[in-house]
């Protein structure tokens, strides 16, 4: 059970999962927030401070519960907070391009874009090189092979916007980042990679922009969708 009041942005954005949603208490509760809140505002302006601290602090509850849901899904590689799980292979169908100071390659909407701009409001991938600042300076390229998920993870990257200064903080799912300031925030799901031929391949890492209270993480079957032929996951034989 999870409350949030986007839960229906999170059905309509991802209509085309096959799962099913019992909404039970954000319809009831909702037109209750409405006319509590008119009320509270009448009695605010009449009331002791007591009864202020009173409708405040149901005024700020009603908003939680509001979104109440449960949620199932027919196909669970639609729920967000699946990841692929330990001793998944992520097979490399083609060659991938790094270019000059990046460790990073992107893929989207099933094409491989190298260095090239992605919408981080919809799902994308990269991998990632763990690799010295001397090979940086170079366009260097991976090549097709197998990977294997020794640790699937997913957390909130933020990215603390200052003056002349930008910091990002990677936090686990289920924590908070206290910036103190506005912040960008992605949603990311971690495969940290192993592969005898390329040990500078270290990790695959699918993301999109969101927020993780309401389920926004890119589920496994998005991932798939994201990848397109460019990437195969291929899943121990332990589902279902």
């Amino acid at each position: 059970m999870r409350c949030s009041s986007l839960s229906f942005d999170y059905l309509r954005r991802n209509s085309r999962g096959k799962k099913r949603a019992k909404v039970i208490c954000a319809p009831i509760l909702l037109y209750g927030y409405l006319v509590s809140s008119k009320l509270c505002g009448y009695l605010l302006a009449l009331t002791n401070d007591a009864m202020k601290k009173l409708c405040l602090v149901f005024l700020l509850a009603l908003p939680v519960m509001s979104g109440c849901q449960s949620m199932t899904y027919d196909d669970p590689y639609d729920n967000p907070k699946s990841t692929p799980p330990k001793g998944t292979v992520v097979v490399l169908n083609q060659p991938l391009d790094f270019t000059v100071g990046s460790s990073r390659s992107y893929i989207q909407h099933g094409v491989a874009t190298g260095q090239g701009r992605v919408n981080i409001r919809e799902p994308y991938c990269l991998f990632y090189l763990y690799e010295s600042s001397g090979a940086m300076q170079n366009v260097r390229s991976i090549q097709p092979d197998r990977f294997i998920v020794t640790r699937s993870s997913q957390g909130a990257e933020f990215a603390a916007i200052q003056p002349s200064i930008e910091i990002a903080v990677y936090v686990p799912f289920g924590d908070v980042a206290d910036g103190g300031g506005p912040s960008a925030q992605t949603l990311a799901t971690n495969l940290r990679l192993q592969s005898e031929t390329q040990p500078q391949v270290h990790e695959l890492k699918c993301s999109v922009f969101g927020e993780p209270f309401y389920y926004g993480f890119v589920s496994i079957n998005q991932m798939k969708q994201t990848l397109g032929d460019v990437v195969t996951l291929e899943f121990p034989l332990t589902k279902k």
